[in-house]
């Protein structure tokens, strides 16, 4: 989508997960509320709508090169646990108060090692302490 003719300031926000959100303002002073309302309103529902999608890549990557059994199918796998709620105890980084972001079981891209899921400072990754939390 292109911005409107009567853009002046336009700001462009990536998530940690390439989420791309474009506001679009005619001066600063509706930059800044508009910045504001995103961040008040919305950054914590983008968050949970991000993990439960990347923890969806992820099962189905998984399900993908999960070994197939002599019968032809694939062993069952464990269901993993639904995404908890905001308020269900999701950690808050010591550092900036923020609420933390859950980081799912993976395979280290670096080491090819897996490790546990866990949950990381929730800054955007420019200003994360890089403070992280072992998840249940």
């Amino acid at each position: 989508m292109s911005a409107p003719d009567t853009t002046v300031i336009q700001l462009n926000l990536k998530t940690p997960y390439g989420g791309l959100y474009n506001i679009y303002a005619t001066n600063v002073a509706e930059a800044k509320e508009l910045l504001q309302a995103f961040r008040e309103e919305l950054v914590q529902e983008i968050h949970d709508t991000e993990v439960v999608l990347n923890a969806a890549s992820n099962m189905a990557a998984a399900s993908k090169s999960a070994p197939v059994a002599s019968g032809g199918a694939a062993p069952p796998q464990e269901k993993p646990a639904a995404p908890a709620a905001p308020s269900a105890g999701i950690p808050s980084c010591d550092t900036h108060a923020c609420t933390m972001r859950l980081v799912p079981a993976g395979i280290s891209k670096k080491t090819g090692k897996p490790y546990k899921a866990f949950y990381a400072c929730g800054q955007p990754q420019a200003m994360s302490c890089g403070q992280t939390k072992p998840a249940a």
